[in-house]
């Protein structure tokens, strides 16, 4: 028996060149097919597609890739490719197509990999996280207020700078910013003083925050020419307000699809 399955996992490994898990299958129709760039969450070099397959797997959002064995290049797309996407032939020869399985199984994977992925090894920074029904993407650049809200929007027609309306998700942002991505300072809120008064108010919702983590050990928020809002990887993601001026990066939120 152990002769009959070596047998037939080496027959698999020649005919597909290598086995991914169990939540992607191989599709030659779209080998060495090219998508639209809106369609692409991210290339990068990975040493096989066994990981390209496996990044795709903790990405929620990763519905195929494309791996290119010669150059290493691993495409994340957000679509599986059909008549539609498929834009034409790649530039180089070499890509061959995995598409991520659908069915229980994958529905469980689909579910569960938000939280998963938070402890996992491959965590991706440049990717979308999930929690609680929303997606939040971590970018280092630094950045005044207002650019940094232009920046959220231009990544999705649903996407703002990020909103805190509980201490687990304020926990969870914390996590996500400085355990994993190892943010060192601060970074924006979606909050704005709009007439002096130490009120602040969510700009995407238009509600009040009526939860606040404010630093009150500092008295914040204590300055009310200070008309933003930041929160701080450190002393448990404590927020403090601040001149809309100042640079700072930024998490974006996005609602589900």
């Amino acid at each position: 028996m152990d002769w009959v399955l070596f047998f037939l996992i080496t027959t698999l490994t020649f005919a597909h060149g290598d086995i991914l898990t169990d939540f992607m299958s191989r599709n030659l129709i779209y080998d060495d097919r090219s998508t639209s760039s809106t369609n692409i969450i991210s290339t990068q070099k990975y040493r096989s597609s066994r990981q390209c397959a496996s990044y795709c797997t903790r990405a929620p959002e990763c519905k195929s890739i494309l791996f290119n064995s010669k150059t290493q290049f691993c495409q994340l797309m957000l679509v599986q490719l059909d008549s539609v996407s498929d834009i034409g032939p790649q530039s180089t020869k070499g890509w061959r197509y995995y598409l991520r399985k659908t069915g229980k199984q994958a529905s469980h994977d689909l579910t569960t990999i938000s939280s998963e992925a938070l402890t996992t090894a491959l965590f991706d920074c440049n990717m979308w996280h999930k929690f609680n029904d929303h997606w939040y993407k971590w970018d280092n650049t630094y950045r005044d207020f207002s650019s940094s809200q232009a920046f959220c929007s231009a990544l999705s027609t649903t996407s703002y700078v990020t909103e805190v309306t509980s201490q687990a998700e304020n926990d969870w942002l914390i996590k996500l910013t400085a355990d994993h991505c190892g943010a060192p300072y601060e970074y924006w809120l979606n909050a704005y003083d709009t007439d002096d008064s130490g009120s602040f108010n969510w700009l995407k919702s238009g509600e009040t925050t009526n939860y606040t983590n404010w630093f009150t050990v500092n008295n914040e928020p204590n300055n009310p020419s200070e008309e933003c809002v930041v929160i701080s990887t450190g002393y448990k993601g404590v927020w403090n307000d601040i001149s809309c001026t100042e640079q700072r990066p930024v998490v974006c939120e996005r609602d589900s699809d």
